[in-house]
């Protein structure tokens, strides 16, 4: 209900007409005998008579309307309030998704790899070790992967096992871990799709093997298909990450 102070004032202003009219009107003779108050006892008491239920009644609205002005601050006060601790609420939300997505990043600066480089000629011709780090060499691991094939690429026991298989793995559940954490907050829309606009295009870039790549590359596995040795282990890993991405 929304209260205008001109209503207030209306009825206010009505109240005092009534008041000071009413004793006059009351008090005189009028048209009709029964409503004739002249010799109704003391002036005083007939007015106070009169006036009295009017000024009650009057004073009865402002009350009513003084409440039920303090009931509508009350509540603004309580929206305001659950407004403020919703925001609150969503800060902490965003600085904990903001932890995590931290965590996913050093996870990925965090991955090295090292390989030999020959150079130099004839005499002078040496090797050198050159160490990459971060999605340089996530990169230089992939391509390692689809130009060499990896080991016992359908038991996932033993792909685990190589310690840089084991880290790139973790990398990717580090990210499904942070994905699970964003779309089950209470954050807005808007702010998961910030996040996903920044994850989706580092996962398809660095932490996927190039399509082509793998088309182009086959190698008899294990299993006696034709095929790139490949992880089975990554690539489900790979379609539970692309239909989690897709539901943000």
């Amino acid at each position: 209900m929304n209260i205008k102070p001109q209503k207030v004032l209306y009825i206010l202003i009505f109240g005092i007409i009534a008041t000071i009219i009413s004793p006059l009107l009351f008090t005189r003779n009028l048209f009709l005998d029964d409503f004739n108050f002249t010799n109704t006892g003391q002036i005083g008491d007939t007015i106070g008579g009169i006036t009295s239920p009017i000024v009650s009644l009057i004073g009865a609205i402002l009350v009513f309307f003084a409440l039920q002005a303090q009931i509508e601050a009350n509540n603004l006060i309580q929206k305001q309030f659950n407004e403020q601790k919703k925001s609150e609420l969503e800060n902490k939300e965003l600085i904990k998704i903001s932890e995590y997505y931290k965590y996913f990043l050093k996870n990925v600066d965090d991955f090295s790899r090292e390989s030999e480089k020959t150079i130099g000629s004839f005499e002078y011709k040496r090797k050198e070790i050159i160490s990459h780090r971060g999605r340089i060499a996530l990169k230089f691991y992939l391509n390692d992967i689809i130009r060499y094939g990896a080991r016992d690429v359908h038991d996932s026991n033993k792909v685990l096992k190589d310690p840089k298989s084991s880290q790139f793995y973790s990398i990717l559940k580090s990210l499904e871990m942070f994905i699970d954490i964003l779309e089950s907050s209470k954050i807005s829309k808007d702010d998961k799709l910030f996040y996903k606009n920044i994850i989706h295009p580092l996962f398809e870039s660095t932490l996927k093997p190039n399509k082509i790549d793998l088309e182009n590359v086959n190698v008899i596995c294990e299993c006696g298909d034709k095929h790139v040795r490949f992880p089975s282990l990554f690539l489900e890993t790979y379609n539970i990450l692309d239909e989690k991405i897709e539901r943000i």
